[in-house]
């Protein structure tokens, strides 16, 4: 993963400038201009033989300033989308809903929903929790700035997933009673976030809060048990 990203940020700016001096019919000149550089050394001059690596350098600065922008561009998406999500009304209501229910202690009654308003709420707490496997995958795609999200929001990130966690543990396993079946690819990526952003052992040296994500898989317990069926006891 980290090789390819390497060959993207290469390949990609190589491309968009190759595609731009095309549409500005400056392709042929500039070729010319490096195979001068490359193989022609000026003659009396006092740049003799050190054109290709003026070259080079020119080329060198016109990728990281394209770099440098993609940056800047992520960053402000980023910020964009802290700040149009918590100005929102429905995101506000969900991230309400979801307070509500760890301050009370009440995620059992999701599990499962037994009336309409539960299945509504637990449908409110789902629509948080996709925001923020939202995010992960901005952040894994490297269409979002990780680092400006992480000073914003890395506690947050890490404390509701291990709040949600049996809420989450659940959901996977709904397909059948007995957990035959478990769906590991929901919210598989905000468990990549907040097991990413989890404090290391060198961070605690250094005096880091202790911010650990629990960790789910296949086999992790389900901590309360899940409601019966009306009329059973």
């Amino acid at each position: 993963m980290r090789f390819w990203k390497a060959f993207t940020r290469i390949l990609l700016p190589c491309a968009v400038l190759l595609a731009w001096l095309a549409a500005s019919d400056l392709l042929v000149p500039f070729l010319d201009w490096i195979l001068l550089g490359l193989f022609v050394r000026i003659p009396g001059g006092s740049l003799d033989g050190y054109t290709p690596i003026i070259v080079a350098f020119s080329v060198w600065i016109a990728f990281s300033r394209l770099h440098e922008a993609r940056r800047a561009t992520r960053q402000r998406a980023t910020l964009d989308l802290i700040e149009k999500a918590e100005s929102t009304e429905h995101y506000l209501q969900t991230q309400a809903k979801f307070r509500d229910y760890v301050s009370d202690g009440e995620f059992l009654k999701l599990m499962p929903p037994r009336t309409e308003a539960l299945r509504k709420d637990r449908r409110l707490i789902q629509q948080y929790l996709n925001h923020y496997e939202l995010v992960a995958i901005g952040i894994r795609k490297d269409f979002l700035d990780e680092t400006t999200y992480r000073d914003w929001m890395r506690s947050t990130v890490i404390q509701h997933w291990n709040e949600a966690r049996d809420f989450i543990q659940f959901e996977r396993k709904r397909r059948s009673f007995d957990g035959s079946e478990y769906d590991d690819k929901l919210y598989e990526n905000y468990q990549w976030l907040a097991m990413k952003w989890s404090t290391t052992p060198s961070e605690r040296l250094r005096g880091l809060p202790n911010l650990r994500a629990e960790n789910l898989t296949r086999h992790s317990p389900v901590r309360v048990r899940t409601l019966l069926p009306d009329g059973a006891s």
